[in-house]
C-alpha cells in the first residue's frame, strides 16, 4: 500500500510542477515573440481610461510590462501610460489564474508531504 502512496505522491507532484511551471512561463515566452506595446494590447485591450484617445489618438498610449513575476494573480502585469498626461493604468492577469496557481501549490505541498511521510514509514 505505501509503495502505490509514494508513486500517486511523485506523479501528483510532478505533474503540480510541471502545470505551476507552465502557467508563469507561457506569457514570457509569447512574450518574447512580439513587441510589448503588441503583446499587452493582445492580452488587456486598451483600458477604458484611454478610449476616448482611440482610434485616431493611439499613438499617444504607450505600454510596457511591469511584472514579469507577478505571483498572485500569476503572470505579466502591463502599464498603459498616455504620453501627454502622463497618466497610467496597470492591469494584471485575471483573479481565476491566481485560484488555479493557489491549487496546484497546495498539490505541490500535499504530494511533497506525502513523499515525507511514506518514506519514513519504510
Amino acid at each position: 500500500m505505501s509503495a502505490r502512496a509514494l508513486r500517486v505522491s511523485q506523479a501528483s507532484l510532478a505533474i503540480s510542477v510541471v502545470l505551476l511551471v507552465l502557467v508563469y512561463f507561457w506569457d514570457l515566452l509569447s512574450l518574447r515573440l512580439q513587441h510589448q506595446l503588441s503583446w499587452c494590447m493582445d492580452h488587456y485591450g486598451t483600458p477604458a481610461r484611454f478610449a476616448n484617445l482611440l482610434p485616431d489618438r493611439a499613438e499617444r498610449v504607450t505600454a510596457g510590462v511591469t511584472d514579469f513575476w507577478g505571483w498572485l494573480p500569476p503572470g505579466v502585469s502591463c502599464t498603459f501610460t498616455d504620453v501627454m498626461t502622463k497618466e497610467s493604468e496597470t492591469l494584471t492577469p485575471a483573479a481565476d489564474r491566481s485560484f488555479f496557481v493557489v491549487v496546484l501549490v497546495a498539490m505541490v505541498l500535499i504530494s511533497t508531504a506525502g513523499i515525507v511521510f511514506t518514506r519514513r514509514r519504510h
